[in-house]
């Protein structure tokens, strides 16, 4: 279906969070990371029921859905990890190695090349809508790979196999901003095995990313990605104003509760927002953006007492980098990677089961 519109991905998540909600304990009590989130939600609500009444356009309620249909997304992921992690991270090991073959032919078949042929670049969309749902897609996935490394549900080498996955859609994507976050998931190494094995994994997968998709012999100008990112700062959508936050040059006192989403629409700006931080400062104002920013923090905190600052930072960062270029809150695997995190955080007597937990990474 048309990008913006629901797609059949937002069925089946429905489908889940209805079936598996039935009879479960949400696990709410004392996450104060989930608490905030439905704070956002309920902010976002009553500034956009203002912003309908000053423009009388209820059109504008669409990112409303949007947001409470992710929240109940949220929700049902985080209480289904809460609950039970070993059929949980059980289930994600399968689906998300299902999920990236199925990404990884759909691009193949759409017959996208690395290699720059003629003097337009070609980005590719495969089984998405547009080019940065993949990328997206592929940030998300990447780290949920990571995710079930540090949960010891993977082996390395899974995890690597899986990684150079994620990689290559990003790179196929020409995401800019992609292209680099993704990088920093390798920070994860720095806790879990030290720098020497840092050293060997990078060169493990920039070895098989050379011969799995360039070739024996390597020439990087040729390649679309790398040209995507020797024009960083070039292109046209690197500014502010081709991010669609031109408004930042002409704040007002609106910045406190936002203009509402969909305002910059309304002004010679005339696009869309490209940012999640972005976004939310300019939608929901300063207040918002603390309430999500304090939702965001509180994770992260859980993440760090539980697994780390290193575990935190590699699971968090590419995340938070990728959203400066780009509006991911309306992406359903944006906020199924944060419900995860989240309950990351939670202190569980559940061990891992033997997939791979008792085998020595």
């Amino acid at each position: 279906m048309p990008s913006g519109l629901p797609q059949a991905s937002h069925f089946v998540l429905l489908l889940f969070a209805i079936v598996y909600s039935r009879g479960k304990s949400a696990c709410l009590s004392g996450n104060f990371g989930n608490s905030f989130i439905i704070y956002f939600a309920l902010y976002v609500l009553v500034r956009q029921l203002f912003f309908v009444l000053e423009t009388s356009g209820v059109e504008w309620l669409i990112p409303v859905l949007f947001l409470f249909f992710n929240l109940v997304v949220y929700l049902s992921v985080y209480s289904f990890f809460a609950n039970g992690p070993n059929v949980a991270y059980g289930n994600l090991a399968i689906g998300l190695t299902v999920a990236l073959v199925v990404a990884i032919v759909g691009v193949y078949v759409a017959g996208v090349s690395l290699i720059k042929t003629d003097d337009a670049m070609v980005r590719a969309i495969g089984t998405f809508n547009n080019p940065n749902q993949l990328a997206y897609f592929s940030i998300c996935s990447a780290g949920l790979v990571t995710v079930l490394f540090v949960n010891r549900y993977i082996t390395l080498l899974v995890f690597i196999a899986l990684y150079i996955c994620s990689v290559l859609l990003v790179m196929v994507s020409l995401s800019k901003a992609a292209l680099i976050a993704i990088l920093f998931y390798l920070v994860i190494f720095l806790r879990k095995t030290g720098t020497k094995m840092v050293v060997i994994s990078i060169s493990i997968i920039t070895f098989a990313l050379s011969m799995v998709a360039f070739g024996p012999s390597v020439d990087l100008s040729n390649f679309q990605f790398y040209q995507r990112l020797e024009g960083i700062g070039n292109d046209s959508d690197d500014s502010v104003e081709g991010r669609g936050m031109g408004l930042f040059m002409h704040i007002d006192e609106n910045i406190i509760l936002g203009w509402g989403e969909g305002f910059v629409k309304l002004t010679e700006f005339g696009k869309e927002v490209h940012s999640t931080l972005g976004n939310i400062l300019i939608s929901y104002g300063i207040v918002g953006f603390i309430i999500f920013m304090t939702a965001m923090y509180f994770i992260f905190l859980g993440l760090r007492k539980r697994h780390g600052l290193a575990v935190g930072i590699a699971l968090f960062l590419p995340m938070m980098l990728y959203g400066i270029a780009h509006n991911g809150i309306r992406f359903s695997v944006f906020w199924i990677y944060l419900a995860i995190l989240s309950s990351m955080g939670l202190v569980v007597k559940e061990l891992p089961v033997k997939l791979t937990a008792n085998k020595p990474l």
